[in-house]
């Protein structure tokens, strides 16, 4: 696993290397990746690019650490980690993305796709105690962001429905009707 830094590496114009798992996937697409990569192994945008063709392909660890290399590169691009997050909702690990989401949102705190992203892999991790509690803190958080923003008042409606709070839940679908005819 590659650790978050700043691009300090694509500075110093040292390759960032990384194993990856050996597979049988389609062959020209894929060379021509690890081919561009090979020429230019500090390019942020290869390893985000071989993380999709791997993720289309249902090689997701090999995608999560394209994705880290990616970030390691640049750690300023909100796609990277909103990207990441995504890979990461379709392991065992959403706590992983959480942690990805945190690591974001304090890149760019007032990203509030950052905070919604956050509160949706709290929302689907059951081995969080009080998972539902984080998820409407992430989107308390983003509401202070971005008030206007009648999705997350949606997505705050969702959380209070599922765990049968129908008074909160209305609320929160008629605050995101509000806003979303503003």
């Amino acid at each position: 696993i590659v650790s978050f830094n700043s691009c300090k590496q694509c500075n110093s114009g040292k390759a960032v290397v990384a194993k990856q798992d050996s597979v049988s996937l389609p062959a020209p697409k894929l060379d021509v990746l690890n081919q561009a990569i090979k020429k230019d192994s500090i390019n942020p945008f290869l390893y985000f690019k071989r993380a999709q063709f791997y993720e289309a392909n249902n090689e997701i660890k090999n995608a999560i650490t394209d994705m880290f290399i990616a970030l390691t590169l640049d750690s300023l691009r909100p796609e990277y980690y909103l990207y990441a997050a995504e890979l990461f909702k379709k392991t065992a690990e959403p706590k992983r993305g959480i942690a990805l989401m945190n690591k974001a949102i304090a890149t760019d705190s007032s990203n509030t796709n950052f905070y919604v992203k956050a509160a949706e892999l709290a929302y689907i991790d059951t081995t969080i105690k009080g998972g539902y509690k984080l998820a409407l803190n992430y989107l308390n958080a983003a509401i202070t962001k971005d008030p206007q923003n009648a999705d997350i008042y949606f997505y705050k409606g969702s959380i209070f429905k599922e765990i049968g709070d129908t008074t909160k839940a209305l609320s929160s679908f008629q605050t995101a009707d509000r806003k979303s005819v503003v």
